[in-house]
């Protein structure tokens, strides 16, 4: 099945925002504001080699990715037993 071309001047002007991502990510946020206590307790119930893990998680999807042309230069943290 051939691929339909794009008809110029179709679909969202550059610069418009998309409304249905806006209010998706609204939403979410308003549920995670509802749920942060909830949350929050669990996050307590986890032994804490479990919270790095889960805050790791979380700060890949909260924080913006870094770009950077040597690899190399990031922090190592090393994470043991003994705090």
């Amino acid at each position: 099945m051939p691929m339909k071309m794009k008809v110029p001047g179709s679909g969202r002007k550059q610069g418009t925002p998309n409304a249905i991502t806006n209010e998706l990510r609204e939403q979410l946020r308003m549920h995670l504001v509802n749920e942060l206590e909830t949350i929050q307790g669990r996050l307590n119930e986890l032994p804490l080699i479990d919270r790095y893990k889960v805050c790791a998680m979380l700060f890949k999807l909260v924080l913006p990715t870094q770009m950077n042309d040597e690899p190399n230069n990031a922090p190592v943290i090393i994470i043991s037993k003994d705090l």
